[in-house]
């Protein structure tokens, strides 16, 4: 046997008792704060009614409302709101006059929600307050009071079928925020974007301008937010909306039909109970409601990496950041849909690839009309018709002559365009004139896009230069389009797979200098026939001094479509063209000899 004694045993289970009890205090404890956090924290709200300019019945005032269950989910106490207050009873809570001043007074301990409720002067329905619109819960509504109740206690003061204090005029306060748009991303009145996350506030001259002090509620998620406060004896007011509850957030600024000088509204309050107007933001007008407009643009044929997105930029979102678009199935054609606000100013708006793939055309316009939402043809990035045909990657090879610009020491002429990589400045391709004919030349090998946009430019080092295009190509001859408030951009259509060769006079749509030299003739005695030309054309003339000459024949969009270099040339020589494989058209024949140009109008059949 062990030595244990009974006293021994004893202590052994006082000890295990007492563990017991302590563990039972810790789990009721726990048990406790458990329901505590679960349950919302009640605080007082304190209703006070005067009845000094009432009848009052010989029935006691009651007060009533959704106070047990204001959302009419059917949850009761403890689990939602308190049983001591049934929804809508009449004789469940009485108000009392303890001081005989006319003001009869409830207390109630209530959750944070909004409730609605009215007095009644007696114990049944038919004496029931008839509550002015000023203060319903809509002013077409059920015509109840209402309330919203915070963390905080509250006091609910006003005289009795009144919306302020007897003797005090009421005013309620009514903002359309639903085409505030800020941050300028297109989608309207978005929380904490657009609408500050503390809420829309009033201030004015009859609080004091407190930016913070009053609070407007949107009840029903309709964009309108409103609230009912007392003006006291004021026979006009003066005030504004606040995004937020500081003067940092952005503010109105009135300047119409309802503003009173420096940027605030200015209102007559002509009874005791006031509905104003719902005016838009920073408005004298109603809001006119935003037009869901649809996006769509087809990336098939810009053959770029569209990893880093695509975005629509513009005075539609914003010039910096603009807004994403989405390609959900795969297809390469980007979408997006944007809540956009009527207006007679059209909207300015381009596609962008990532941070610096800009398209080169001009701004594209959009004129916004109230009515239903619109879907805008699905357009070609870098142009504003449905893509075209694509072609396999063929090298373009780009020329320019320099015409009236100076090249200084040190300095080429560039190409730059949406072909480069990166594209324009930074991606810019040096050209060389190693013959010394006065023909700058570069081939960009490979290029994928069919619709190609570009400029060049004189400078010393990639993206470095001292003077790059800057004509109206768009309307100077058509070999560039429109570029909005920047310079025009040239333009290049590729319609096949064959190589190309385009030539261009600097800053002009001269295609290789195309300039009449008759005073200085490249070749005397020019005959060119038969014209039209079929499949030979022949080209005599008589060269008075030995010249290596150049013959080509370039269309209406500078490209070069034959090219015959013929060497160093004296005295009379004819020289055939096969233009057999040519298209039927008008081309220039150009004849050069690196310093001075000849041409002559052609046509093919």
């Amino acid at each position: 046997m062990n030595n244990i004694t009974f006293d021994k045993v004893l202590k052994v289970h006082e000890v295990i008792n007492q563990t017991i009890l302590t563990m039972k205090k810790i789990y009721l404890s726990l048990l406790s704060l458990v329901v505590c956090l679960g349950l919302k924290a009640q605080v007082d709200v304190t209703f006070n009614v005067d009845m000094n300019e009432v009848d009052i019945t010989t029935d006691s005032l009651h007060l009533v409302g959704n106070f047990n269950d204001p959302d009419y989910d059917g949850t009761d106490y403890p689990t939602d709101y308190n049983a001591a207050y049934p929804n809508w009873t009449v004789t469940a809570i009485s108000m009392t006059d303890g001081d005989g001043d006319g003001v009869f007074t409830a207390v109630l301990s209530l959750n944070p929600a909004r409730y609605e409720f009215k007095f009644i002067n007696g114990n049944d329905w038919p004496y029931n307050e008839i509550v002015p619109s000023a203060c319903t819960v809509e002013v077409s509504g059920n015509g109840n009071r209402q309330i919203m109740v915070g963390d905080a206690p509250i006091s609910y003061n006003v005289c009795y079928g009144a919306c302020a204090a007897c003797g005090e005029n009421a005013v309620r306060f009514r903002l359309d925020v639903s085409t505030i748009d800020l941050d300028l991303d297109g989608n309207y009145a978005e929380p904490g974007e657009d609408i500050s996350p503390d809420g829309i506030h009033v201030a004015g001259d009859f609080q004091a301008w407190d930016p913070g002090a009053s609070v407007l509620q949107d009840w029903n998620n309709d964009n309108i937010w409103e609230a009912t406060y007392s003006v006291g004896t004021a026979t006009s007011i003066s005030f504004k909306y606040i995004n937020g509850n500081t003067w940092d957030f952005p503010n109105e600024n009135i300047s119409g039909a309802c503003g009173g000088g420096d940027g605030n509204r200015l209102e007559a309050i002509t009874s005791t109970n006031n509905v104003l107007n719902v005016y838009c933001w920073s408005s004298c007008d109603p809001c006119t409601q935003p037009v869901p407009v649809t996006f769509a643009v087809d990336m098939n044929a810009a053959c770029a990496d569209l990893t880093p997105g695509m975005f629509l930029m513009g005075t539609v979102t914003d010039w910096s950041n603009g807004a994403a678009m989405s390609d959900d199935d795969g297809d390469l054609i980007y979408t997006l849909t944007l809540n956009v606000a009527p207006s007679t100013t059209p909207y300015e708006y381009k596609f962008r690839i990532g941070t610096g793939g800009w398209e080169g055309i001009g701004n594209r316009m959009l004129t916004v009309s109230a009515g239903d939402p619109i879907e805008l043809p699905q357009v070609c990035f870098n142009s504003s018709e449905p893509c075209g045909p694509t072609y396999p990657a063929a090298d373009v090879t780009f020329q320019c002559m320099p015409g009236t610009a100076t090249i200084g020491a040190g300095e080429s002429i560039w190409i730059m365009g949406n072909f480069t990589e990166p594209q324009w400045q930074s991606g810019s391709v040096q050209l060389t004139d190693g013959d010394g004919d006065g023909i700058w030349s570069a081939t960009v090998p490979q290029v994928c896009l069919t619709e190609l946009f570009y400029k060049f430019a004189i400078g010393s080092a990639q993206g470095t230069f001292s003077l790059e295009e800057t004509a109206d190509f768009s309307s100077i001859g058509g070999c560039g389009v429109d570029n909005g408030t920047f310079s025009d951009n040239r333009k290049l259509v590729r319609t096949s797979a064959d190589p190309v060769t385009v030539c261009w006079t600097f800053d002009t749509c001269v295609s290789c200098l195309d300039i009449s030299v008759e005073e200085n003739e490249v070749v005397a005695n020019l005959q060119v026939f038969p014209v039209p030309a079929d499949e030979v054309l022949q080209v005599a003339f008589n060269s008075p001094v030995s010249q290596k000459l150049n013959i080509r024949l370039v269309n209406t969009f500078g490209q070069i479509v034959l090219e015959e270099n013929a060497g160093m040339v004296t005295g009379q020589r004819t020289i055939s063209l096969n233009t057999s494989d040519i298209a039927a058209g008008v081309y220039s024949l150009v004849i050069s000899n690196g310093m001075s140009v000849q041409t002559r109008t052609i046509s093919v059949k």
